[in-house]
């Protein structure tokens, strides 16, 4: 099975440096409702940290990966994240600040053979890819390492550099009811928009 990995290491400035992971949504942390669809569905969940102390006692059985070169942003989360895998492993990258993950966009996700046809499965909602919620195969070791090396640190531009399969609108309107899968919390504002509507 693949590998899920959770990226908390961000800085949450937008939110005044709070812990985006650990924000409550309808009662709920993010992480926790991320580890409700996830866990079922992965062989492991992968916590990606900036600081080891803030996270030590939140939940013993969840794997916490450090990142090994600071200040790289979501890539070098990445690619801590394959560090601490087989070489042959596949791995599934989640912001930690999509509080909506839905069971048919993970699965959706996880259904492609990309060891075989593609070096990643990327949803693309309204022609914007969302590199952070995606799944990436073994080859994408040697691209990332590479990009890193050339400080290229944008997420979308690995995509550049990958055979992808990409999950357009038609194919997520089944997999995202309501368009609130893909929701991320960067903002006050957007905090206040992730209330239950009624």
């Amino acid at each position: 099975m693949t590998v899920a990995a959770i990226l908390a290491g961000g800085q949450g400035r937008r939110l005044g440096g709070v812990c985006k992971p650990l924000l409550v949504v309808d009662g709920v942390t993010i992480l926790d409702r991320q580890l409700a669809v996830l866990r079922p569905r992965v062989s492991e969940v992968l916590l990606l940290v900036a600081d080891l102390a803030r996270w030590q006692d939140h939940d013993p059985i969840l794997r916490l990966v450090v990142d090994e070169q600071p200040g790289l942003g979501p890539l070098g989360g990445l690619s801590s994240a394959f560090s601490a895998l087989p070489p042959e492993s596949s791995l599934l990258l989640v912001a930690g600040d999509l509080p909506y993950l839905t069971p048919a966009l993970i699965d959706a996700l996880l259904a492609d053979d990309i060891d075989d046809v593609h070096d990643a499965v990327v949803p693309r909602p309204a022609g914007r890819a969302q590199p952070l919620c995606a799944r990436y195969g073994p080859r994408v070791r040697s691209v990332l390492k590479q990009r890193l090396e050339q400080r290229q640190l944008r997420a979308t531009a690995l995509l550049d550099d990958l055979n992808v399969r990409y999950l357009d609108d038609a194919e997520l309107t089944s997999l995202n009811p309501g368009g609130r899968a893909l929701f991320n919390i960067n903002t006050p504002a957007d905090l206040d928009d992730s209330r239950p509507m009624r």
